[in-house]
């Protein structure tokens, strides 16, 4: 049976604080989902959690000064999985995973961010549930704001 599983797309732009400089070029981006809590009604997994997105990137500075800066973001998602396999109260785990990640200067203090995180079941309380092997995927898109490792 193939696992049941949801896709988070996370889109939109994200800000440099003022207190950091423009971005010339981003060096390395680190992403790491989080799943806060799992909640489990007839047929349906809901999942709610966080990403954690650190950026390092070198700062566009004419003084020689400190050209390498590092900034962090955290975006809450939401989605829920349909499945027949699911009561209410279950308990139920799922991994989070980063499937895709491009984050790219836009502006001088913007960077523009595209991140779809899989949510799939891992592991389901079968006892004595008969559970058909179909399940439909539910997509759900969180924009404009919302880890892996991109380089």
């Amino acid at each position: 049976m193939k696992c049941p599983y949801c896709q988070v797309l996370d889109n939109g732009e994200l800000e440099i604080p003022c207190n950091k400089p423009p971005v010339e070029k981003i060096i390395e981006t680190i992403v790491d989902p989080t799943v806060d809590r799992v909640i489990t009604i007839d047929k349906k997994v809901i999942v709610r959690g966080h990403i954690e997105i650190g950026v390092e990137y070198v700062g566009d500075v004419s003084d020689c000064s400190q050209p390498v800066h590092f900034v962090h973001f955290t975006q809450n998602f939401d989605c829920f999985i349909e499945t027949d396999c699911v009561k209410k109260g279950m308990d139920v785990k799922v991994k989070p995973e980063i499937e895709f990640c491009e984050v790219v200067p836009a502006e001088d203090k913007i960077i523009t961010k595209l991140i779809i995180i899989k949510i799939t079941i891992i592991d389901l309380d079968l006892d004595d549930l008969q559970c058909s092997r179909s399940h439909k995927q539910v997509r759900y898109f969180n924009s404009p704001f919302s880890p892996f490792k991109l380089r």
